[in-house]
């Protein structure tokens, strides 16, 4: 709200001031979040994206499944077997049927460094998250998140 509140005041001065056309530049800069807060965006859905591709895949109980993912992020991403990371993996549901993976968005974002050091470990993700009998869909999505982390650097 406070955004378009923003905006709105803006394109306001602009016809004060006799602009009959936005800036570009300027209207740009308005719609766009910081630079930082767009990677912690991109992500974390592209994290959401692959524990989630990886949950809708798991044919064990889902349940067992969220344990797995949330000790490898803890130990093997964030942490380590000796000093694991205090991470928990939202979820929705009660039950095995109902369950579902929830938006991590916010959870990971309270560093920047955080949301780096798990797509830097990409792999390791994946690998824990994606059962290993799907190395196709796999190696797709390792070959997808290179390509987006090659463009970003």
């Amino acid at each position: 709200m406070e955004s378009k509140i923003a905006l709105l005041m803006k394109i306001k001065q602009w016809k004060e001031d006799g602009i009959k056309r936005a800036p570009l530049v300027e209207f740009i800069e308005l719609l766009i979040p910081c630079i930082l807060h767009l990677e912690n965006r991109v992500g974390e859905k592209i994290i959401t994206m692959i524990l989630q591709k990886g949950f809708d895949l798991w044919s064990e109980p889902k349940k067992k499944n969220l344990e797995h993912i949330e000790k490898i992020i803890q130990t093997k991403v964030l942490g380590t077997e000796v000093s694991p990371a205090h991470w928990s993996l939202p979820f929705e549901g009660k039950n095995d049927a109902e369950l579902k993976i929830s938006t991590i968005s916010g959870r990971i974002s309270g560093r920047n460094e955080t949301v780096r050091t798990m797509i830097s470990a990409a792999d390791v993700i994946i690998e824990g998250a994606i059962p290993q009998n799907e190395e196709g869909i796999s190696n797709k999505i390792l070959l997808a998140v290179s390509h987006c982390t090659n463009c970003v650097k």
